[in-house]
């Protein structure tokens, strides 16, 4: 698969958390996975590890609704890891 149909496929998708969690689904943005585990040192991480969030669970959360961005721990605790929405999305897809 190239970048370009996995990003496609993405975006068909939608958000693998409203997906999974809530059972709908949300237009999302192609989310590049942060942590040294999917990147190199001052670098976003391949288009292979990506998985699509929609602005709630991507950037604009709260606490009662985490963002990988702006609540992080609480995301992953709710959530799972990026490692396991990862799989998800790769199976998915």
């Amino acid at each position: 698969m190239t970048k370009d149909e996995r990003f496609s496929r993405i975006s068909d998708l939608g958000c693998i958390v409203c997906k999974q969690f809530y059972f709908v689904k949300s237009p999302c943005a192609v989310h590049h996975l942060v942590g040294l585990d999917f990147r190199c040192s001052g670098k976003k991480a391949s288009w292979e590890n990506t998985i699509g969030l929609c602005g709630r669970h991507h950037q604009y959360g709260t606490k009662e609704h985490p963002a990988i961005h702006s609540h992080p721990a609480e995301f992953e605790r709710r959530y799972g890891t990026q490692g396991y929405l990862l799989k998800l999305t790769n199976e998915l897809l």
